[in-house]
C-alpha cells in the first residue's frame, strides 16, 4: 500500500486514474504431475525450448511472449510435491488458455521423453 501511495504522489494521479491504466489481466492455472526425478529432465528441457525468448528464472522459468497483450507464463516445479505449476497470463482470456495448455502438453511430453 505504501509503494502504490508513493507512486500516486510521484505521479500525481489519483487511485481511480491508475486504475483506469492498469492493464486488466486473465489468469489461467493449472497443475501437471510430474515424477520428482523426472522434474530436471523437464527443465532442461524448458530451457532448451526458451532459448533466445525473454525470460525470467526465478522460482522456475517465466517466458514473456507478447509484451503489447501482457502475455507470459510461468512454469514452476512445486518444491513438496511432485508437481509443475503453470500460470499464464495474457490480456486475451484464450491466449492465456491456449498457452496454459500447450505447456501443459508439453510438460507432459518432455517428462515422457527418453
Amino acid at each position: 500500500m505504501a509503494k502504490l501511495l508513493e507512486f500516486m504522489s510521484i505521479t500525481k494521479k489519483s487511485l481511480g486514474e491508475v486504475d483506469k491504466e492498469t492493464a486488466r489481466l486473465n489468469f489461467v492455472k493449472k497443475n501437471v504431475t510430474c515424477p520428482w526425478h523426472l522434474k530436471g529432465r523437464v527443465m532442461r528441457q524448458l530451457m532448451k525450448h526458451s532459448e533466445g525468448a525473454k525470460r525470467e528464472l526465478i522460482e522456475g522459468v517465466k517466458l514473456f511472449l507478447d509484451e503489447r497483450a501482457h502475455t507470459s507464463i510461468l512454469l514452476n516445479p512445486d518444491r513438496a510435491r511432485p508437481v509443475f505449476h503453470i500460470n499464464a497470463e495474457s490480456a486475451d482470456l484464450m491466449a492465456a488458455q491456449r498457452l496454459a495448455s500447450e505447456y501443459e502438453a508439453n510438460v507432459k511430453r518432455w517428462a515422457e521423453q527418453e
